[in-house]
């Protein structure tokens, strides 16, 4: 009889504290799910905060460049300078590519200059050669960076006016 006394005062004893372990273990994983929510939410407001900014650059980096072209379409300074200010960038781009165009020139006079007549090469190996020299991968970047601004632009602006 007394050690079916013991055994239940051990066995009434455990089971009064084990709805109090359970309720720690329960507790610890609560908190644990709280802060992984938590933590989740404060990356999710800095990814928000951070898209808002970026919409706040866009916007005012296309302000800017509207303003820049309103600004410069109302300048009147007559139409010698009005002239003069149009034909800059033109003017430029013409002369940097008859630049490019000279260079290239000269670039095939060195190459045969370098090419003795007496070679065994065929011309058309020797024109092969001075292809590969002039047209490389830095000017088919250059062509390609050229021909998406001034046509590329055009092309995206009409799209943007539907």
């Amino acid at each position: 009889m007394i050690v079916t006394t013991l055994i239940g005062t051990l066995v009434g004893g455990v089971t009064s504290i084990l709805p109090g372990v359970l309720e720690y273990f329960n507790a610890k994983e609560r908190n644990k799910h709280e802060q992984n929510m938590l933590e989740l939410k404060s990356k999710q407001m800095a990814l928000a905060a951070q898209h808002k900014i970026d919409v706040i650059n866009t916007t005012a980096d296309a302000n800017e460049g509207e303003s820049l072209r309103s600004h410069d379409s109302k300048l009147d300074g007559g139409s010698f300078i009005n002239a003069l200010r149009a034909s800059v960038r033109p003017v430029i781009t013409y002369c940097f590519f008859g630049l490019f165009v000279f260079i290239k020139i000269m670039a095939v006079m060195v190459f045969m200059e370098s090419v003795s007549p007496n070679d065994t090469l065929t011309n058309a190996l020797v024109w092969k050669e001075i292809l590969g020299i002039i047209w490389d991968e830095n000017t088919a970047g250059i062509f390609a960076a050229i021909m998406g601004f001034w046509f590329g632009g055009r092309a995206i602006e009409k799209l943007r006016k539907r």
